[in-house]
C-alpha cells in the first residue's frame, strides 16, 4: 500500500521520512508480536540508547512502544482468547478461538481453550482467562438467574467437559469470581469428594436465600430474606471468623472478603 508513496517520494525531500515510516511500521509490527519480556527490555535498550546520544535517534518510537506494552497488557489481562486472535496467533476459525456453547461444551473444544489460554498466560506472564469477555458475561448472567439445582447441573457439565484438567475447570471459576465470589467457590467445591460436596450445596442454598432473585419492583421473588445475625451477633460471627482464618490471607483483603462472603452464605444455607 506504501509503493505509491515510496515511489513518489524518491529524489524528493519527502524520501528520508517515507523510509522512516516504513522502517517505524515494520519495528512496531515486529515489537507486537513479541512477549512481554522481550517488549519490556527493547524499551529499556530504546531509552538507553537516546540517552546517549538523542539526536541519532528517534524517541517518539520509544513512547509508541511504551502505549503498545500497556494497552498489550490491559488487553491480554481482560480477554486473552480474543487478543490471541487479534494478533494473529490464533485463526479465528480454530475451534480453540470459537465461540463455546457453555450449556453442552465440546469437551475438544474446550480443551483446545484451555491449551490456548494456558499458552498464552505463559508467554505473556498473567493468569489462565479459557473464556472471552463476552463468554464470561453469558456464564455469570446464567449463574445469577439460575437456581441451585440449575448451578450444580452446569458445574457437572463444565467440570465433565473439562476433563482431567482441572487447572482449566478453576480458571473458569475464577473468571466468575470478581461477579460472584461464592458461586465461584461453590463450583470449585462441586467437583470434590463428597464432604466438599456438600459445602457447594450449602453455598449455594444459602446464597439462593441471601440474594434471591427479584421481581420488577426490587422485592424477592419469593417471600424475605432469611433473618442473619445482626448487630452483636453481626460482630461476632465476623470476629470468630477473623480469628479462624487468622493471617492466612494477609495482604489479600479482596480474598478475605470472599471468603467471609461464603461462609456467611454457608451459614444461612445449613441454617
Amino acid at each position: 500500500q506504501m509503493a505509491p508513496l515510496v515511489s513518489a517520494s524518491k529524489g524528493t525531500t519527502a524520501e528520508p521520512l517515507v523510509k522512516q515510516m516504513i522502517a517505524t511500521a515494520n519495528a512496531t509490527r515486529q515489537f507486537r508480536n513479541t512477549g512481554f519480556r522481550e517488549q519490556e527490555a527493547s524499551i529499556t535498550q530504546m531509552e538507553a540508547a537516546a540517552r546517549q546520544d538523542p539526536t541519532k535517534f528517534d524517541v517518539t518510537v520509544i513512547s509508541k512502544f511504551k502505549a503498545i506494552h500497556e494497552a498489550q497488557q490491559k488487553a491480554v489481562r481482560e480477554d486473552q482468547i480474543t487478543f490471541a486472535v487479534r494478533q494473529g496467533m490464533v485463526d479465528p476459525k480454530d475451534p480453540a478461538a470459537a465461540p463455546l456453547n457453555l450449556a453442552k461444551p465440546d469437551p475438544n473444544q474446550l480443551a483446545a481453550r484451555f491449551d490456548l489460554s494456558r499458552s498464552m498466560a505463559s508467554k505473556y506472564q498473567t493468569t489462565m482467562k479459557p473464556l472471552t469477555e463476552a463468554e464470561t458475561s453469558a456464564l455469570t448472567g446464567a449463574l445469577r438467574e439460575a437456581k441451585p439445582e440449575q448451578k450444580r447441573a452446569l458445574f457437572s457439565s463444565l467440570a465433565a467437559a473439562s476433563g482431567n484438567d482441572a487447572a482449566g475447570y478453576k480458571a473458569v471459576m475464577s473468571q466468575v469470581a470478581p461477579d460472584d465470589p461464592v458461586t465461584a467457590l461453590a463450583g470449585v467445591f462441586a467437583t470434590g469428594d463428597q464432604r466438599k460436596q456438600m459445602v457447594s450445596n450449602y453455598l449455594l442454598e444459602g446464597q439462593a436465600v441471601l440474594k434471591p432473585n427479584k421481581k420488577t419492583d426490587g422485592t424477592p421473588d419469593k417471600g424475605h430474606l432469611w433473618p442473619m445475625p445482626a448487630g452483636k451477633d453481626e460482630v461476632t460471627m465476623k470476629n470468630l471468623f477473623a480469628s479462624t482464618v487468622g493471617d492466612a490471607y494477609a495482604g489479600m483483603p479482596q480474598a478475605q472478603s470472599d471468603l467471609y462472603q461464603s461462609a456467611v452464605a454457608y451459614y444461612a444455607g445449613k441454617a
